[in-house]
């Protein structure tokens, strides 16, 4: 009510002036239209007034009803909640424009627990080293199997067209059976076995870290389009308040208040505005494409998910980061086996410098026709057990070079255990100073938010009272956006940082 009557007050003083200046230069015509501008402002200050009040009343509607809509949000959670089965104290954070209310149900919002474990349903790679550490698992029964006999049958029948001498045989049948023992065999099976075991062995480490990436990447993208939610929201809120300040600029230029300068100055702001609104649209859109790609859902099925904008500070130092990592990385394990499956592979192939013994137990059986009848007067079943050892005693030095080249195969996987481990020490040094970064950047943001938003509105308010330039309530509008840009860059990346520091820590 101050400002009206400032405003009033303003126009009564135009009202006895722009007279004052027509009587001067004896012109009544001078005196009309100065009366005529004079009440065409009064009429669009008037309506600006209104606009601003009405603009005013909408934020202490909205101020009041604040309780009434985060309770009836909460309600509508716990039913959420009560439903399905979940309990999440998240907010729900929706794109209103492109999803009515009436599409939002219970299977659509996700929270953050519940999108990694969709997206570790739905992803392909896990289901691919699922099927290899199948194989591998069947492949190390197999080879297990070698440990034991073995058990061959063979089955012969013949024809002659004359009857053999001494034989008086035409046909002729015979039947055998064979068990195999194998002894001994230089270590070949204990170290093909060994082998074996170390390639289930990583191929199941492989799925958990395959599964570890994709929780990652469900993280990431989650945080994402949260961040690309705000920063849309910044940019619309950015577009709505340079239209405003537009919309004054105008009106004053209409009345001859300020410079035609001031009134393009916001023209150029806004177009600037609308251009970033529809880059943080798109981004948007992109966001929400690749999480439902990685969820693989259809491309444009409704994305809302549970906001987290409340952080939890990491204490942790350095050096307990990089003590897990050192404990806990999967990477770690897996290039321990590749070097304990290189020294196999090295005495496998000494294998060859040892002999190999087997025993084996045979049956025969022998008829004079396809059934088996036996002949008469002769003896046609008969066994025997026969021990076999052999030993090759020169190869030219085949068995020596094989050797040599699997002996350098376990220095090269001792050297990239050591690459791996200087990677890591990178990787959490990186991913540490990132987090403590963001942290500080949260803190330092947060409060230049509360100060950009009064700047803004004291430089508005002094505008609207000719105390401050166009410029200086563009400028003021750039810092809070910047500003507000800044805190939610600062919040969400310290989310994403968080969890790729705790995934390079192994946990």
């Amino acid at each position: 009510m101050k400002k009206r009557r400032k405003i009033y007050l303003s126009i009564f003083l135009c009202l006895i002036l722009f007279p004052y200046t027509a009587l001067c230069n004896d012109t009544m015509s001078d005196i009309e239209k100065s009366i005529k501008k004079t009440l065409e402002l009064s009429k669009s200050i008037d309506n600006e007034i209104n606009n601003y009040l009405k603009i005013e009343n909408r934020k202490n509607k909205n101020a009041n009803n604040s309780k009434k809509k985060i309770k009836k949000t909460e309600t509508h959670r716990k039913t959420l909640i009560k439903n399905s089965g979940t309990s999440q104290p998240d907010k729900i954070s929706a794109n209103k424009e492109q999803i009515k209310k009436s599409d939002i149900n219970a299977s659509a919002i996700l929270n953050l627990d519940q999108a990694i474990e969709k997206a570790l349903e739905a992803s392909l790679k896990i289901k691919s080293a699922q099927e290899k550490t199948k194989a591998l698992d069947a492949l190390f029964f197999s080879q297990k199997t070698k440990f034991l006999p073995s058990v061959s049958g063979s089955y012969k029948y013949s024809y002659n067209d004359e009857a053999r001498t001494g034989e008086n045989l035409k046909e002729q049948s015979g039947l055998s059976a064979t068990v195999s023992q194998p002894i001994f065999t230089g270590f070949l099976l204990k170290n093909q076995y060994k082998m074996a075991d170390y390639a289930l062995k990583s191929a199941e480490f492989s799925l958990k870290l395959i599964k570890d990436g994709v929780i990652l990447d469900a993280k990431e993208k989650y945080f994402s389009i949260l961040k690309a939610e705000k920063l849309y929201s910044v940019a619309k809120d950015t577009v709505e308040q340079i239209t405003s300040h537009k919309n004054v600029a105008e009106n004053f230029y209409n009345v001859g208040m300020v410079p035609l300068n001031d009134f393009l100055k916001s023209e150029v702001r806004l177009a600037n505005a609308k251009q970033q609104l529809i880059r943080a649209e798109n981004n948007l859109e992109i966001a929400k494409l690749i999480f439902n790609t990685l969820l693989r859902r259809q491309a444009n099925t409704p994305v809302i998910l549970s906001d987290i904008e409340n952080y939890t500070p990491f204490n942790p130092d350095f050096n307990y980061c990089l003590k897990n990592a050192n404990q806990n990385r999967i990477e770690l394990k897996i290039a321990d086996i590749g070097i304990k499956t290189a020294v196999s592979s090295v005495k496998l192939a000494e294998g060859g410098f040892y002999p190999s013994a087997s025993i084996n137990g045979n049956f025969y059986k022998t008829g004079k026709d396809w059934n088996m009848r036996q002949t008469a007067g002769i003896d046609t079943n008969r066994w025997d057990i026969t021990a076999l050892a052999s030993w090759k005693l020169f190869d030219w030095g085949k068995t020596y070079f094989e050797r040599k080249e699997k002996k350098h195969y376990v220095k090269i996987a001792e050297n990239q255990k050591k690459e791996l481990e200087d990677q890591i020490l990178i990787e959490v040094k990186s991913y540490f100073l990132k987090v403590k970064e963001t942290e500080i950047n949260i803190k330092t943001s947060g409060k230049a938010v509360e100060q950009a938003k009064e700047n803004f509105r004291i430089n508005k308010e002094q505008y609207k009272e000719q105390m401050a330039t166009s410029t200086d309530v563009l400028d003021a509008q750039t810092l809070l956006t910047e500003t507000m840009t800044n805190y939610y860059n600062a919040l969400y990346d310290f989310s994403i940082s968080k969890s790729r520091l705790e995934k390079a820590m192994g946990l």
